[in-house]
């Protein structure tokens, strides 16, 4: 089902919210940590969080309409160690609160409007993530 134009205004609205949930997740996966402890912890999440993991979950996204179905491939990620638990954890809960903006948005058609904003967050997060390891990599220069 197509979305109609309101609803596309809607989500339009609501974009800057999305851009702030993706640079709230990347920012929490790569925050430092002054002790050792957490500092490891981080160092595993610059390692294993990467452009191909979130790719994945991106490409998941564009391909499965069922929300229900990408969170299930992201704890598989988890399982299989791709992605640190905590950080999936957390990517979980922000796809989860993108479902009350969903509805928000449009109620009647809740689930294609939370497929759409769904791979309009996972997009930004990618390219947040993108621009951080860039970044982070001209400073270690």
């Amino acid at each position: 089902m197509k979305l109609s134009l309101k609803t596309k205004k809607e989500i339009e609205k609501k974009i800057d919210k999305f851009i702030e949930m993706a640079e709230d997740l990347i920012e929490f996966s790569w925050k430092e940590k002054k002790d050792g402890e957490q500092e490891k912890e981080m160092t595993i999440y610059k390692e294993r969080v990467g452009r191909t993991q979130i790719r994945n979950i991106l490409d998941m996204a564009t391909q499965v309409e069922s929300i229900s179905a990408l969170i299930l491939f992201i704890k598989y990620q988890i399982g299989r160690k791709q992605i640190p638990r905590e950080w999936g954890e957390k990517l979980i809960e922000k796809i989860s609160e993108l479902e009350f903006l969903a509805e928000e948005i449009d109620k009647e058609n809740k689930n294609e409007v939370m497929h759409e904003i769904s791979k309009l967050f996972l997009g930004y997060m990618y390219r947040d993530f993108v621009y951080k390891h860039e970044m982070k990599e001209l400073r270690n220069e």
